[in-house]
C-alpha cells in the first residue's frame, strides 16, 4: 500500500472517484483538490483513496515531493533507487524511497533521535497533526516569519498543553494564519495536536494551504 501508481478512474474526464470516498462528505473537495493537483493517489492495489487510513511518513514525503519537484517525482523508478538518507530503516528499491531521500537532504522530513542507536526515519509511521503543521510551516514561512507569532495564540484553545515543545512556535504560526481552526466542541476549540492524521484532513489539509497562499 501507499501513494504508489493507482487511482480509480473519475466520473468525469479528468476527475478520479475512489470506492471509499462520500462525494457529500467535508473532506471531498480536498480529495479532488490534491487528486487533481497529483500530489495525493489512490492505494496502487485498488480503487481506494484510503479514508479513515493515516497518513505515513513515508506517505507525506512523497505529497511534497510531488509538490516541490514534480518532474522527479514522476520519473522516479523505484527498483533503481538507493537509500541516500543515512538512515539505516529506508529500504532501496520501494516506492518512497526517493521521497525520503529528497526529504533529509532538503531538511524538510528529519528522522527520530534516538539515544542509543542511529537516527529512524519510520516510513510507516503515522505523521500527527502538529508534525504536519510543522512540515507544512517549513514549506511555507521562513524562520523569523514563524517566531515572530506569540505562542499564546495557543492558549485559545482548550488543550494548548497538547503541542509538543518542539511544534509550538510552528503551530502558532499555523494557528495566525488560519491553517489550524481546531475542533468545535460545546465547551470550546480544541486542537489535537498529537492526533494522528487521517489521509482525507491531510487532503482539507493541503487543499486550506492553497488557498490560502501559503502553497503556491
Amino acid at each position: 500500500e501507499g501513494e504508489g501508481p493507482g487511482g480509480g478512474e473519475g466520473p468525469g474526464p479528468d476527475e478520479p472517484t475512489f470506492s471509499d470516498v462520500d462525494y457529500g462528505e467535508w473532506y471531498a473537495p480536498g480529495v479532488s483538490f490534491v487528486v487533481a493537483k497529483g500530489l495525493m493517489r489512490g492505494y496502487s492495489d485498488s480503487d481506494a483513496f484510503g479514508v479513515g487510513n493515516s497518513l505515513t511518513r513515508a506517505e507525506l514525503a512523497m505529497i511534497l515531493w510531488r509538490y516541490t519537484d514534480p518532474d522527479a517525482a514522476a520519473a522516479f523508478v523505484a527498483e533503481e533507487s538507493k537509500n541516500e538518507t543515512g538512515l539505516p530503516d529506508v529500504a532501496s528499491g520501494e516506492w518512497y524511497t526517493g521521497a525520503a531521500n529528497w526529504a533529509v537532504a532538503n531538511g524538510v522530513i528529519t528522522g527520530f533521535e534516538h539515544e542509543s542507536g542511529p537516527n529512524t526515519f519510520e516510513p510507516s509511521t503515522p505523521v500527527s497533526f502538529e508534525q504536519m503543521a510543522t512540515v507544512i510551516s517549513r514549506m511555507s514561512a521562513t524562520d523569523e516569519e514563524v517566531s515572530s507569532v506569540d505562542a499564546a495564540i495557543l492558549d485559545s484553545f482548550r488543550d494548548p498543553a497538547t503541542v509538543s515543545d518542539w511544534a509550538r512556535q510552528r503551530m502558532a504560526w499555523a494557528v495566525s494564519k488560519s491553517l489550524v481552526n481546531g475542533y468545535d466542541e460545546p465547551d470550546g476549540k480544541y486542537l489535537r495536536a498529537g492526533e494522528d492524521v487521517m489521509r482525507e484532513r491531510a487532503a482539507k489539509l493541503l487543499m486550506n494551504a492553497f488557498e490560502l497562499n501559503l502553497l503556491k
